[in-house]
């Protein structure tokens, strides 16, 4: 999974234009547009509504600092329910696009051991696909919801304090920070999710500071913070699929678990090793 590169739209100079509903405006904008058609591709769908809900979140969490508390409690709750509410939906997609994945690596397994779980995994998604009304439903509600809520921002004026906005991303840098340090190999896969969930927290962030034209020389750090959100990715999708054959195909675990748990390992050296500055 890779973030597209919100860097990309450029500073705006005139920063005291820019307010709180106007940086949410593209991913509100892709939240309200989904139609039946973008079902068609269940996994690019949700993953593009998951993303915009994490950007969204991030940005609200940026600010906090200026929000009345009820204020942000109220909003950022109802964000979350909505992302909630998806990730269920992408585990079927992630156990297929992970097995895919692990299969190509396992060169020396009797590939024919594997028909049984790859039909398993192949009928759940597909039943998934053809049995999509409630992901029909919870679409319509989330547009009902994205447009309240909309309305509920963009009514509230909040402009961009950038001292404030400033203050409030050392708070999250100084987070982001204290979890890598904690990290080992050795860390429980939460150690490393929540790891992962700060780290895209920063990154949206940096994004809205670089749009502002107050955040300088940030691209090599957002670009190690691109590979860390990936490598993390990969990892949090092999833990859910270690525990689904765990507790699903016992026989199939035994096999691919040594293989999963040196995939793991190897995932989070490469995030050790790249030390982020933030």
């Amino acid at each position: 999974m890779v973030m597209k590169n919100k860097l990309d739209d450029g500073p705006v100079k005139n920063t005291g234009s820019i307010n709180l509903h106007l940086l949410l405006e593209n991913d509100i904008h892709l939240l309200t547009s989904f139609s039946e058609e973008n079902l068609l591709d269940i996994d690019k769908s949700i993953h593009e509504i998951r993303k915009s809900l994490k950007s969204i979140l991030s940005i609200l969490l940026l600010y906090k600092v200026q929000l009345v508390r009820t204020q942000y409690i109220n909003w950022r709750s109802h964000f979350k329910a909505i992302a909630k509410q998806f990730a269920s939906f992408r585990e079927s997609y992630v156990y297929l696009q992970t097995f895919n994945r692990v299969e190509e690596d396992l060169k020396n397994a009797e590939k024919s051991s594997f028909i049984e779980l790859r039909k398993h995994l192949e009928n759940n998604y597909k039943l998934l696909v053809k049995e999509n009304k409630k992901i029909k439903d919870t679409i319509r509600q989330l547009r009902e919801s994205i447009i309240t809520i909309s309305i509920s921002v963009e009514n509230s004026h909040i402009s961009s304090d950038l001292k404030l906005l400033e203050k409030s991303h050392r708070k999250t840098v100084q987070k982001t920070k204290q979890l890598f340090k904690t990290l080992t190999l050795s860390s429980s896969a939460e150690d490393y999710h929540k790891f992962r969930k700060w780290c895209r927290y920063l990154y949206f962030q940096e994004a809205v500071l670089k749009r502002l034209d107050k955040k300088k020389g940030v691209s090599k750090e957002i670009g190690k913070l691109h590979k860390i959100t990936d490598y993390l990715g990969y990892e949090h999708d092999l833990q859910l699929f270690y525990l689904y054959l765990r507790k699903q195909f016992t026989d199939m675990f035994e096999i691919i678990q040594p293989f999963l748990l040196l995939k793991i390992k190897k995932l989070r050296k490469k995030v050790l090793a790249l030390k982020p500055g933030i």
